[in-house]
């Protein structure tokens, strides 16, 4: 039978390494929050421009609903290295009230940014 010190001198000749630690867990990935930064709205035309904070890089779907219609996918766009997305829809219609917002493709349906606007009419 060998002893604790012929098993760590064994241990040490073949390289071994130290005893195995508790697994760690994964670090959680940072929130990701998004913020309007900016918007432009014209009769026929509406921009919104989003900051994604820890989102630079990421590929994120602009989605879109017009009055209380269920939400659809206007767009995939990446953000730039400063989290920043923009979006531009001149397929709005005059006198009508829109939402626009931001998800993360491959999460939970968590619409965030989001902006009703009112489309205006042309005079």
């Amino acid at each position: 039978m060998r002893t604790a010190a012929s098993l760590l001198m064994c241990l040490a000749a073949v390289g071994c390494a130290a005893a195995p630690t508790e697994p760690r867990q994964p670090a959680e990935p940072a929130p990701i929050v998004v913020e309007v930064v900016g918007m432009s709205v014209s009769p026929g035309f509406v921009r919104i421009d989003w900051k994604v904070s820890g989102g630079a890089g990421l590929e994120l779907g602009v989605l879109r609903r017009h009055a209380e219609q269920p939400w659809k996918l206007a767009a995939s766009v990446r953000a730039d290295g400063d989290g920043r997305i923009s979006y531009a829809d001149d397929t709005v219609l005059q006198g009508e009230r829109y939402e626009f917002g931001v998800w993360v493709p491959g999460a939970a349906l968590q619409v965030q940014g989001i902006v009703p606007l009112d489309v205006q009419q042309r005079e």
